[in-house]
């Protein structure tokens, strides 16, 4: 009769724990949700870092130079994933390796981590559920070496770090934005000034002379060109304009403008630019990156005057001249059949074609009353470079014997150095430069012309400084990070 009660006092007791149990279950779960109790009481992990799109289980790899800065937009990802319904702030740490000179981690445009001479900040960032954020990273250094970052929030630790070793190689790059590079290795017999000309089609052209050809720059874009002179261990960015040319219908070329922006290098267009040439110096032409400098114009035109660099010239109906110096382009013509020799010189008149950063170019064109022309595209380069450049364009509708024909004739100034490149125009005359207390440009001496004729094209460079002379020059091509 006694053992009935005794169960039933067994059986309350259990079913008094088990409400004890349930109602605290229920009371853990109002105020803490399963997902929240996962991550604080089962230490689940909430928050995951990513590289490339994929979890981070390996060291990321990267690149660096010893000169300049890499950066490397959204290499890293941090998410959230929302198991919690938890906002994290996570903060950053660093383990730096001993090559490391400078790193930098930017989180949605704000610095998260600073590390480098004078900079030594450690940030935090936040977290939403179910939210991510892409890190970039930018980093120089001395020598190859790997780091490492920690994310943590420290008050659900277990949860929320994530530790992301960056490994690292030096490359010999300037800028990493960039993914193909065309480098030039001249060898000189003469250290100088080099004005270059580089064509569409690849055609390098040194102070008017052809040199060699190297890869096409066809379809290359005006901003995503980058010229770099790498000199005595350093590398310096070179200013440079991309010039669009065309074909007039008698095969004269001429500037018609400058390319910008996205504007594709194509038929006749020419890089353009100047870098002064040791033995070990090196040009380097960075292609498929988007350049963000802004170059200024190196050369002012006022009126009938060009100022570049230190110089100015006037420009006349019959050439351009300085104090010292100065150039006739009209030259002269001298026809049979003449009582006395007479010298016959016509006047020209001039326009401004195109004006870039580097250098600006005006048209010569005399008025043809002697049954001669010349027409010339004359460049004035600024920035310090002080040179001028001519393309001339001889051409005479008179039928007979010519006595002597001579253009340009050149007034050259103490410290000038002249170039002279007979282009096309001596496959059909026998052109002479004669030296004197001025350089005449001979085109021709009794010689007979058909009438209605064109001559090519000669050029001619003018510097107040010495010009390189190039005794050969190496070019290769690569991608990155290949060097």
């Amino acid at each position: 009769m006694n053992s009935q009660p005794a169960r039933f006092r067994k059986s309350r007791v259990l079913a008094i724990i088990a409400v004890i149990i349930l109602a605290s279950f229920f009371a853990l779960v109002a105020v803490y949700p399963l997902g929240i109790q996962a991550v604080i009481l089962g230490g689940t992990k909430d928050v995951w870092a990513y590289s490339g799109g994929k979890p981070v289980s390996w060291a990321v790899q990267v690149y660096a130079s010893n000169e300049t800065v890499y950066c490397f937009p959204g290499i890293v990802e941090l998410r959230n994933s929302g198991i919690a319904g938890l906002p994290y702030t996570l903060g950053v740490s660093l383990r730096p390796s001993s090559g490391l000179e400078f790193l930098e981690v930017r989180a949605n445009g704000s610095m998260v981590l600073g590390f480098g001479p004078g900079l030594n900040y450690s940030g935090s960032m936040r977290l939403d559920p179910g939210s991510s954020v892409k890190l970039d990273l930018c980093l120089k250094a001395g020598k190859q070496g790997s780091f490492t970052l920690t994310f943590v929030d420290p008050r659900y630790e277990r949860a929320t770090m994530s530790v992301v070793t960056v490994s690292y190689v030096l490359v010999d790059w300037w800028n990493n934005s960039f993914t193909r590079r065309i480098t030039l290795t001249p060898i000189v017999s003469r250290e100088g000034l080099a004005l270059f000309e580089i064509t569409a089609d690849g055609t390098v052209y040194v102070n008017g002379k052809p040199v060699r050809k190297v890869s096409s720059l066809e379809g290359v874009e005006a901003n995503g060109l980058a010229v770099v002179l790498k000199s005595g261990g350093a590398r310096y960015l070179v200013p440079f304009q991309v010039e669009s040319w065309a074909k007039r219908p008698d095969g004269v070329l001429y500037p018609a403008r400058i390319k910008s922006g996205r504007e594709q290098m194509w038929g006749y267009d020419r890089l353009v630019f100047s870098a002064y040439l040791t033995n070990g110096s090196r040009i380097e032409i960075y292609l498929g990156g988007r350049l963000t400098a802004n170059f200024t114009g190196g050369v002012e035109v006022r009126g009938d005057t060009v100022v570049f660099g230190s110089e100015r010239a006037t420009l006349n109906e019959w050439g351009f001249f300085s104090e010292g110096w100065g150039v006739n382009l009209s030259g002269y013509i001298v026809y049979p059949y003449q009582a006395r020799r007479i010298g016959y010189s016509d006047a020209g008149t001039w326009k401004l074609l195109v004006s870039g950063p580097v250098r600006t170019i005006s048209w010569f064109n005399t008025s043809g009353f002697s049954d001669y022309r010349i027409e010339s595209a004359v460049a004035f380069w600024g920035r310090g470079v002080n040179a001028t450049q001519m393309y001339v364009w001889p051409s005479v509708d008179f039928r007979g014997i010519i006595l002597e024909w001579v253009s340009p004739i050149i007034y050259m100034g103490k410290g000038w150095t002249m170039s002279f490149d007979c282009g096309t125009t001596c496959s059909s005359l026998p052109v002479k430069v004669l030296q004197g207390n001025e350089t005449r440009v001979q085109l021709c001496r009794d010689f007979f012309t058909p009438g209605g004729a064109r001559y090519g094209y000669f050029h001619i460079a003018l510097v107040k400084a010495p010009l390189a002379e190039i005794k050969s020059m190496a070019a290769s091509f690569s991608s990155f990070p290949g060097g």
